[in-house]
């Protein structure tokens, strides 16, 4: 795969690119690289033009002096969106990358022509039940602001940890989550979600939701492999295929 670099409001923002065709745009998630799509993109990207980012602050691309809140992030994959000409952009979306591509989506539906949905946060759980256990054990990293910890993570994966909606009830992301949430509800936008159990983020409540409310959905179980294996990478890729 091609690696390259790009300038963004003065920042080096780093992708990968193969293939030819409707353009797929790859959000990772974090901690996360646009590596990990890479088993995807190779089996996709005879049929379509493979783009994957690694988001501001992590990765190889900069690490500019930033809050990294949601909407720095928006700035930033907008500002890397208009320098490589995209338009008509299927999203897809895993983890934290799925909040900053649907918040892009809402507010720029015109580029975009399809989502493409794997353990994204569609909605906000209520049921603190249904949520992963993980978010507990990320609670309590998230409270300890000693300068080593922090000197062991990026700025960017910090600032994620005290922005879950799962960790920190009152973050700025939880309206972000909201109007999209709603957003999708609506939109005529061709979607796909590919899940998986037991989910990390998408829990079967959310998929069922999904399944019921989102209009021109289509909706995928890959099993019950819960990372990208091959087996996963081959299912997921398949499915994506057939849908574009």
């Amino acid at each position: 795969m091609e690696s390259q670099t790009i300038i963004v409001h003065g920042a080096n923002m780093h992708y990968l690119a193969e293939g030819k065709g409707k353009t797929l745009l790859f959000l990772h998630g974090v901690p996360g690289t646009s590596s990990m799509w890479e088993p995807i993109i190779s089996k996709v990207s005879s049929r379509a033009a493979c783009i994957a980012v690694d988001l501001i602050g992590l990765g190889k691309s900069d690490r500019p002096r930033l809050d990294y809140s949601i909407e720095d992030h928006n700035l930033f994959l907008s500002g890397f969106i208009d320098a490589l000409d995209l338009n008509k952009i299927t999203l897809v979306l895993n983890g934290w990358g799925s909040i900053i591509g649907l918040d892009y989506a809402r507010q720029k539906p015109d580029r975009v022509s399809g989502l493409v949905f794997t353990d994204a946060y569609l909605r906000l759980e209520k049921n603190r039940q249904d949520i992963s256990l993980i978010f507990e054990k990320l609670k309590l990293l998230a409270q300890d602001d000693s300068a080593k910890l922090k000197k062991m993570l990026t700025d960017a994966f910090w600032k994620t940890l005290q922005d879950n909606p799962y960790v920190n009830p009152d973050s700025n992301v939880v309206p972000i989550i909201e109007k999209y949430s709603a957003w999708l509800e609506k939109s005529p936008l061709k979607k796909l979600l590919l899940y998986g159990g037991p989910g990390f983020i998408t829990t079967k409540a959310a998929v069922n939701w999904a399944i019921k409310t989102l209009p021109n959905l289509k909706a995928v179980d890959l099993g019950p492999a819960a990372t990208m294996s091959d087996t996963m990478a081959t299912q997921f890729s398949e499915a994506l295929l057939s849908w574009l």
